[in-house]
């Protein structure tokens, strides 16, 4: 495959650039080598998970640093592959915690999960959206977590663990709905009036019923 003769040749297997033309519908992409003049490979596939039965679909950006293997010392028309991305002094990680996978996107879009550790119990998977809403699910050993937040305020919570469970749902203006699980009791919250309206018959049961 590379059939190089010297060590420069060899030093030219693995080749860091920038990326500086993007092929979408091919995925692949032409990377300039600025350390060798500004040369510009010929076109290479991007590397990705998979791609038959199952598919996935990554391309770097427009002057991201990647990482290249070459076929060959002649860089510019040999070909090779773009095996992955770099983080430099001016693009940082994201995250500080190797139990942690993340991905974001240009347009603040998030997704992230840490993992169980002996050390950490909690397990927690995030996605945010690019107008800030966001979906949580926190899960250890004794107690379970969901919760989904909109951007406008509103919110939708369930807890539960240990015999406890509830579930509550908040508004934007503060009115508030929750149930207790354990205890069956059910709270309404509201700033406005509450209309009730039926077809057919209406009824309230109860040990005690109180109207003020």
């Amino acid at each position: 495959m590379f059939g190089f003769e010297n060590s420069n040749q060899i030093k030219n297997i693995v080749r860091e650039g920038k990326v500086s033309k993007i092929y979408a519908e091919r995925h692949s992409c032409r990377v300039i080598f600025e350390d060798r003049g500004g040369l510009t490979s010929a076109e290479m596939p991007v590397l990705t998970l998979c791609a038959k039965d199952n598919k996935s679909y990554w391309m770097p950006c427009i002057n991201e640093k990647v990482v290249c293997l070459m076929n060959s010392s002649d860089l510019s028309g040999g070909g090779g592959y773009v095996i992955g991305s770099l983080y430099t002094s001016e693009e940082k990680p994201e995250e500080n915690n190797q139990n942690t996978y993340s991905l974001k996107f240009s347009d603040a879009a998030k997704f992230s999960y840490q993992r169980k550790t002996d050390e950490n119990k909690s397990s927690e998977f995030k996605m945010q959206f690019a107008d800030g809403s966001t979906i949580l699910f926190q899960n250890d050993e004794r107690d379970h977590n969901f919760e989904i937040k909109f951007s406008d305020g509103c919110a939708i919570s369930y807890s539960y663990g240990n015999n406890d469970a509830e579930f509550e749902m908040k508004f934007a203006n503060g009115d508030k709905f929750t149930h207790d699980g354990r205890r069956g009791d059910a709270e309404l919250n509201i700033s406005g009036e509450l209309n009730i309206s039926a077809r057919g018959d209406v009824n309230i049961k109860g040990a005690n019923i109180h109207l003020n």
